[in-house]
């Protein structure tokens, strides 16, 4: 049953951030720290089904408990343009390497992680949307995406989708039926 399958993820930590403008739209930003991880389900009777199930199939177990050392490097370019609704022209690049090596009983993964999204105005108000997301995750204890619902996946219950190599892309043509709430209680 669903209802069972609740978790509850707590991370208890600081990482430190340090964005470098490279031009007046693209910046590097660096970041570290040190978090501790503590998941598990609500019901320790699923959390027991769960962990042998995966650990047979998978070699290791989705819910982590631990502490990393995460270093991360990324590489942003953004030039969206916004409006009081969202984004209506521009495009925004994020390609980013984390890693979180191995010391004593830390927890070691490296991940890759990409998002690219361009945006096409159509007259005044019209978009055409389009976005790909790149996830990949390895190592001893590999970190894992969580993603679906309106954000990403239209017509999806919020977050069912799970994976430490995962993708999707969508393109969507928006176009507002009623302009910006031009009405008298605009």
């Amino acid at each position: 049953d669903r209802d069972n399958s609740i978790a509850t993820r707590t991370l208890t930590g600081g990482t430190i951030f340090a964005p470098y403008p490279l031009s007046r739209y693209t910046r590097l930003e660096m970041s570290g720290g040190v978090v501790h991880y503590n998941e598990q389900f609500d019901n320790p009777t699923v959390e027991e089904i769960s962990r042998e199930y995966q650990e047979q199939f998978y070699g290791s177990a989705i819910l982590r408990e631990g502490t990393s050392v995460p270093l991360g490097i990324a590489i942003v370019h953004e030039d969206t343009v916004f409006r009081e609704f969202g984004p209506v022209s521009g495009s925004t690049v994020r390609l980013a390497y984390d890693a979180s090596p191995h010391m004593g009983d830390t927890l070691s993964y490296q991940t890759l992680d990409l998002d690219a999204r361009k945006y096409l105005r159509i007259g005044t108000s019209g978009l055409f949307a389009m976005r790909f997301k790149g996830f990949r995750s390895w190592g001893r204890t590999p970190d894992f995406f969580y993603f679906g619902g309106n954000s990403e996946l239209r017509g999806y219950e919020y977050l069912p989708f799970i994976g430490h190599k995962a993708f999707f892309a969508n393109v969507e043509l928006r176009y507002p039926l009623i302009d910006a709430m031009l009405t008298p209680f605009g």
